[in-house]
């Protein structure tokens, strides 16, 4: 049932009491739509650029290929940081708008390209955009989601990035290039004007001591009509227990390096960073941004840009059952059926890579495209989807900005080095030894995921004695 379908069915994200919730993560998500759009853009348009028939004044280098897919990790980096910082300073609500703006100067730089560098500076803006997406988003769903739809809600995040990414391919495949930004600009303006309905986070307000912001806020994420005693007195119960908890993490608020350092925070740093590594080096950022040159690379005659649409629709299909399973059946099963389905994806493309250098293949022409979307597949239903879910989750209160801030920057770090060593490594080693690499970073996952990580399914957000 979708997201938690019947209607009346009091877990059901569309009961009333979550309608408000749903509604303010879906405009949220209209901008992560647009990123996947502008992420799933290069890939097509990489392919485009370097042929004959590219569709501005220039051909691009393989060098030049790989700048423009790695500087997406720079500028990612960048908005990690920066938006990390934001974030507690001016509050979820301005940041909000704030990353609408370096994603509307991706488009504009498209649109006006005359050579080589405005394509990079492009890419650094629509990084930095995806930057403050990756930190925004998550955290600020989570403070506005109530625990029993918390997951559905937060994986609603790459479902939406998934639908952006999937919609890129076709619109890079089959649309003019200079149509394109005019017609995804819309995306971030209509964000801009819907996020306006919706106020800042109960718990950000706390923070700021702004007492009865807090409790307005609070009524309109959970729909309160204040119908009865009962209503009124369970309304005033749940307002409480957020106060004492933002309090009890506000009289420790000031954050040392010893914060960090204590076993617990030290442990949940160490699954963060594993998840951010296993999420960005696992192959999942190499398919999407070169995945016209690998279907290439495997000797495929189906198109490469077919392949490619059909991989985005798998993907949406991943996260779909990510979405809804994610509060049934929690968070390490779905991490551990997703690692272990990379690392079988990913060694059979490699052996397939490997031999289709030797042997003639084309009677199974299909195949590539085969594995690759189970390999897409698999990764959705938990490294992609829920690792986002999980970085906000597996973090103590005291440390969850700086922290996943940090984990983040980690992240941005692993997708530019990645993105920008795999057309040299192409050359290198072939497709063959880059997916076997990916395919021993996928098993390593799911051996931590295994041993180390720790469910976190209805686990309160704002408890610390929650993370003892």
């Amino acid at each position: 049932m979708l997201l938690g379908l019947p209607f009346n069915n009091p877990g059901s994200v569309f009961c009333k009491n979550y309608r408000q919730q749903l509604a303010s993560t879906l405009i949220v998500n209209l901008i992560t739509l647009s990123h996947g759009i502008a992420y799933a853009w290069v890939s097509p348009m990489l392919f485009k650029l370097q042929s004959d028939d590219s569709p501005l004044e220039f051909r691009i280098s393989v060098e030049e290929a790989s700048w423009i897919g790695g500087l997406t990790g720079i500028g990612g980096l960048a908005g990690n940081v920066i938006f990390g910082i934001l974030l507690d300073s001016i509050g979820r609500k301005l940041c909000i708008y704030l990353v609408a703006l370096p994603h509307i100067g991706f488009w504009i730089m498209v649109y006006f390209a005359t050579d080589v560098s405005h394509l990079y500076m492009a890419r650094l803006f629509g990084g930095f955009a995806g930057g403050g997406i990756y930190v925004l988003i998550p955290i600020f769903v989570s403070e506005i989601a109530d625990a029993k739809v918390r997951g559905r809600l937060g994986s609603l995040f790459c479902f939406s990035l998934n639908v952006g990414i999937l919609s890129g391919y076709i619109i890079a495949s089959h649309i003019p290039y200079l149509v394109i930004p005019c017609l995804v600009v819309i995306l971030p303006i209509l964000y801009l004007l819907l996020a306006i309905h919706f106020p800042e986070t109960p718990q950000h307000l706390l923070h700021k001591g702004l007492v009865d912001d807090a409790e307005k806020s609070l009524k309109f994420y959970k729909n309160y009509q204040g119908s009865s005693k009962i209503n009124d007195q369970k309304f005033s119960t749940d307002f409480n227990e957020l106060k004492l908890s933002v309090q009890c993490t506000d009289d420790k608020k000031e954050v040392s390096y010893k914060d960090f350092l204590s076993k617990r925070s030290l442990k949940a740093l160490c699954s963060g960073v594993v998840l951010a590594f296993v999420n960005s080096s696992s192959g999942v950022f190499v398919i999407l941004n070169y995945s016209s040159m690998i279907f290439a690379e495997t000797h495929s005659t189906m198109d490469p840009n077919t392949n490619t649409i059909i991989i985005g629709a798998v993907q949406i299909v991943g996260s779909y059952c990510a979405t809804v399973l994610v509060d049934r059946h929690g968070r390490k099963i779905l991490m551990l059926l997703s690692t272990s389905g990379m690392f079988l994806g990913l060694t059979t493309i490699g052996a397939y890579s490997y031999f289709a250098d030797t042997i003639d293949l084309t009677s199974m022409s299909w195949l590539p495209v085969v594995i690759i979307s189970f390999v897409i597949f698999s990764a959705n239903i938990g490294v992609v989807a829920v690792t986002f879910v999980l970085l906000v989750e597996v973090l103590p209160p005291k440390i969850r900005s700086l922290g996943s801030t940090f984990c983040l920057v980690l992240m941005s770090v692993f997708v530019f080095t990645v993105l920008k060593l795999f057309p040299i490594l192409m050359v290198i080693i072939g497709l063959a030894g880059v997916m076997w690499i990916c395919a021993s970073i996928s098993g390593f996952g799911f051996l931590y995921v295994l041993l180390f990580l720790r469910e976190t399914k209805g686990k309160s957000l704002d408890d610390d004695n929650a993370y003892d």
